[in-house]
């Protein structure tokens, strides 16, 4: 099936971004580069809420064309619901804005492959594997934790042995060890890139030390880290999902969501 063009459009992908947290900002760079390769739209742009290019320059910058804004988050949370509509007040209607690509049906089944693959690869056995969902959670909005409980109810269905938890909201991550009983536990960050949180926070809380040589694996960008000897367990951590090329394709569907 042909994909479908959006050629009158600009598709402006929007992350967080951290000061300082370069690799905060690669994943939406590389899917911007992605999707503009296949030419379906007559721009491809990446922006950021918190680093350059800021999402309002970059909207100023092609101000005279229909834009659709796909926001490049794990949940529509505080960042949804109060920075991006913040940034956009001034924006006028000729700004679409499409749901958060982390809160589309295929995250699930993105997630199921990757556990896949690490299984494959790491010739482990199913039935002895815990996957944990880790995610950020906020007291300041609920719709981040459920979106985590939420990924790790859909893995659930297929027989594994899962749980949730959380970067600032419980269960912990540092609870992990509570959550889950398997000898071998993935650890799945439902996390749009790598910067301070999907790079430092989740390994930390986690046991894994800063300096860790098998943390190496997730900086040289291959999909998992470990396996890790954390109380008695084996543990591989996976790169954030957000790091992950499909989510090109996912974009896109939230793209053609917005323009049907």
């Amino acid at each position: 099936m042909a994909e479908p063009r959006h050629s009158a459009s600009v598709l402006v992908i929007v992350g967080h971004g951290a000061a300082g947290q370069p690799a905060s900002r690669h994943s939406v760079e590389a899917l911007a580069a992605v999707l503009s390769r296949r030419g379906l739209f007559a721009d491809v742009r990446a922006a950021f809420l918190k680093v350059p290019p800021f999402l309002a320059d970059v909207l100023e910058s092609v101000q005279d064309r229909k834009v659709c804004v796909v926001p490049h988050l794990s949940a529509e949370g505080v960042v949804g619901a109060e920075a991006l509509p913040a940034a956009l007040r001034e924006s006028g209607d000729r700004i679409v804005v499409c749901k958060a690509s982390g809160t589309h049906p295929d995250v699930a089944r993105l997630a199921a492959r990757r556990v896949d693959e690490l299984c494959a690869v790491a010739a482990l056995d199913p039935a002895r594997l815990g996957i944990l969902v880790a995610g950020h959670g906020t007291p300041r909005n609920p719709d981040s934790a459920t979106r985590v409980r939420a990924l790790a109810d859909a893995l659930k269905t297929s027989g594994a042995a899962t749980a949730a938890a959380l970067i600032e909201e419980p269960p912990l991550i540092d609870q992990w060890d509570r959550l889950l009983v398997q000898p071998d536990i993935a650890v799945i960050p439902l996390l749009m890139a790598e910067g301070r949180h999907g790079g430092g926070a989740v390994a930390r809380m986690l046991g894994i030390g800063e300096n860790d040589p098998g943390l190496s694996a997730l900086k040289e960008e291959k999909p998992f880290a470990g396996p890790f000897a954390l109380k008695g367990r084996r543990v591989w951590l996976l790169r954030p999902l957000g790091t992950d090329p499909a989510f090109a394709d996912i974009i896109l569907a939230r793209a053609s969501e917005a323009e049907d």
